[in-house]
């Protein structure tokens, strides 16, 4: 996985995996092959996972007049999913854009979201555990990058109480044969059995979930009604 880093003519990154000396054996910790387990579970159902990661930040810089303390980089009213230097004045979000898709990561698009000084850039989907790898990377090169133009760049949940939070949308679907099984075109509403069935047990261990899915005070923060973050345990098209 070794690359070289876009913004960083002279650094190289890559990944690992967490293994046992001396057998080699995996590390139980190590988060790439929890992946990988959970992977192998679903796939002797005869399914592969694939995964959409969508990850929203704020990127804030220093209070000239309060120093130690933050300001938003862009605070204007939030025109929602706007590029350009409306959305950007300085460029920063498109150079982090560029340094992802030159990165590999499978970056395709960057807007400015709904939140004053809240972003977002998208990563195609994939099998799961290249998923996991791309979004992981994408949090610490858009954390670098900004650095290097003077802002911070914050991935938390609830930054500011005058604000929405920044959610991590994750876009789950199962193939085999390299076909979708959700997707049914004789179904009703084209939904085959499989998603039905997926939806259900998403919904049956909501709650559980939220212990990895909001493992901070700070997430549970976000959870408000009205504010574009999930409350209830429900299920509906385009909900």
């Amino acid at each position: 996985t070794l690359v070289q880093v876009p913004w960083e003519p002279d650094m190289a990154l890559c990944l690992a995996d967490l293994e046992r000396l001396p057998g080699r054996e995996p590390e139980p910790t190590d988060p790439r092959d929890a992946v990988r387990r959970a992977c192998r579970a679903i796939e002797e159902l005869g399914y592969a996972p694939i995964v959409g990661p969508e990850l929203e930040f704020f990127l804030v810089e220093p209070d000239p007049n309060h120093p130690g303390k933050w300001v938003r980089y862009v605070d204007n009213l939030s025109m929602v999913y706007t590029v350009g230097r409306q959305a950007d004045p300085r460029g920063v979000v498109r150079l982090l854009l560029e340094g992802c898709a030159g990165l590999g990561l499978g970056a395709f698009a960057a807007n400015h979201e709904y939140m004053n000084s809240q972003y977002e850039i998208n990563l195609r989907h994939g099998p799961a555990l290249a998923a996991a790898d791309r979004a992981f990377l994408l949090k610490a090169s858009v954390k670098e990058v900004a650095t290097h133009h003077g802002l911070l760049a914050t991935f938390i949940g609830k930054p500011f109480n005058d604000q929405g939070g920044s959610g991590f949308h994750v876009h789950l679907s199962l193939e085999r044969d390299d076909e979708n099984v959700f997707f049914s075109p004789g179904e009703p509403d084209g939904v085959a059995p499989e998603l039905r069935k997926f939806t259900a047990g998403v919904l049956e261990h909501a709650g559980a979930c939220m212990a990895l899915l909001n493992p901070t005070i700070n997430a549970y923060r976000r959870l408000e009604q009205d504010s574009l973050a999930p409350t209830h345990a429900n299920w509906g098209f385009d909900n």
